[in-house]
């Protein structure tokens, strides 16, 4: 294989045909962002958490029962723009230099710049990763540190990947079992010796054990992160009836679908994130791989794994199966599709394969953006109306777009955990914390707000605002 020499990769750098797609890629997520709001609701909790930290870097119970790494990336980030939009470019920026890394890591394999070109295409256009490179989400950063982390492995530069994956391992934790997993499969294949696996394997099992202690130290529970997820998801299952009839008719068929295939549903995700024609291509490319050539084992087993280890949390009720969580293995088996588009025999059918694709995305694009929209409308609206119409008092919210959104100081909003209060008891913690309004949402607090004035109703109840 030939080696990753700074002239070389100069040489690639300079590619006109690269640079083309990188600049198309980056400026249509610019573009994006400009037009559409973030639709998703974690990208928020999470700067806002961000916010939290910057002003308290050691209180670790502000990242919740997220991995820590992220949050400090916001609040670097919140600290010197004093803008939500900054990490959404940081996404764009890590989806961007992604896309190069496929590049790299497919010419690596293949030696073949058009194999290198179709993954770099197909990969800055796919419509999942499309989406989330504008996100505020964590998809886009991890995807890079493990295309990193597999980059160097595969350069046989044992050391030099530890790095990113320790990192990796601060940001979600898919990485602690990816780490292992990737480690034995190089011990296993005798690519190097027991002692340079032993010493990689040092910085992410610092990272893994560091967050360990600190759940120890902060609660006596050194998985009290854990608990706290299956805390949460219990939370979301028992008031699930709550919200279900503020739900869009095509988000409660979604849950539906995903608990009734749940042992496929991420091959299925799969085959709509990559479009049909690259995960049939993939798929066949990947059996192949691992039939015949031993060389590629190593890269072949980590989308297989990948999808194993997001679908077991899935089968036993420890996750909520969002397509998002396909993301990290994108990559791999675009990866595949580009060895098999190349191949000789494959000739008449490249062209097709990836313009079916490409039209394939911008329709799934297309899609996903009417439905982010209609979604996103009574959040701006709530957020609009916060922005203009509160200047003295409090605000009661609990979601994190409509603080961000609303452009209000942090310090407006006030947070009520309890659910298992009488109206008497909730007006008299109103009043006692000056709130001026409280926004419900999906049903939360209404019950406890019959006295109050309502100032404002979005569609169906979904958002409304009463004003104390």
């Amino acid at each position: 294989m030939r080696k990753l020499t700074l002239d070389y990769l100069i040489n690639q750098v300079m590619s006109k045909r690269v640079i083309l797609i990188l600049v198309a890629a980056f400026l249509f997520r610019v573009i994006y962002i400009s037009l559409f709001i973030d639709p998703e609701y974690d990208s928020y909790d999470r700067f806002l958490k961000g916010i939290r930290v910057l002003r308290k870097p050691s209180e670790i119970s502000y990242h919740w029962c997220w991995l820590p790494l992220f949050q400090f990336i916001d609040a670097s980030l919140y600290w010197l723009t004093n803008s939500y939009t900054s990490i959404r470019v940081f996404s764009t920026v890590c989806g961007v230099i992604s896309s190069y890394l496929l590049y790299l890591l497919t010419f690596e394999i293949s030696r073949s710049e058009k194999a290198a070109l179709a993954s770099i295409t197909i990969f800055s256009f796919n419509p999942l990763i499309f989406i989330y490179d504008t996100t505020g989400m964590t998809e886009s950063f991890f995807t890079l540190l493990i295309l990193l982390t597999v980059i160097f492995i595969v350069r046989r530069r044992l050391l030099a990947s530890s790095i990113p994956l320790a990192l990796a391992c601060l940001v979600r934790y898919e990485a602690w079992f990816l780490t292992p997993f990737l480690y034995s499969l190089i011990f296993f294949n005798k690519v190097t010796s027991i002692k340079k696996v032993i010493m990689a394997s040092i910085p992410p099992f610092l990272s893994i054990s560091s967050w360990i202690y600190l759940n120890f130290r902060r609660y006596g529970d050194p998985l009290h992160f854990l608990h706290t997820l299956e805390n949460y998801l219990k939370f979301i299952q028992a008031n699930h009836v709550i919200y279900a009839a503020y739900l869009p008719k095509t988000e409660i068929m979604f849950r539906y679908v995903r608990d009734m295939v749940a042992p496929i549903w991420y091959l299925i995700v799969y085959m709509i994130a990559l479009t049909p024609p690259i995960f049939i291509v993939a798929i066949i490319e990947i059996y192949y791989r691992l039939k015949t050539s031993r060389k590629d084992r190593f890269l072949a087993l980590i989308p297989i794994f990948y999808l194993v280890l997001i679908t077991i949390p899935l089968l036993l009720c420890k996750s909520e199966g969002w397509p998002r969580y396909s993301i990290p293995g994108i990559p791999y088996y675009i990866l595949y599709s580009a060895l098999w588009i190349e191949k000789p025999s494959n000739a008449k059918l490249r062209k097709f394969v990836i313009v079916l694709s490409l039209l394939l995305s911008l329709i799934i694009i297309s899609a996903s953006t009417a439905a982010n929209i209609n979604y996103t409308r009574p959040i701006l609206e709530v957020s609009l109306w916060l922005k203009d119409h509160v200047d003295e008092g409090k605000v009661l919210c609990t979601r994190a777009p409509i603080i961000l959104l609303s452009e209000l100081s942090i310090d407006k909003f006030v947070y009520f955990e309890r659910r298992d209060v009488g109206e008497d008891f909730f007006i008299k913690f109103l009043r006692q914390n000056e709130v001026s309004y409280v926004v419900s949402h999906f049903g939360y607090f209404s019950d406890l707000c019959q006295n109050l004035t309502i100032v404002l109703f979005t569609d169906e109840g979904s958002y409304i605002i009463y004003k104390v």
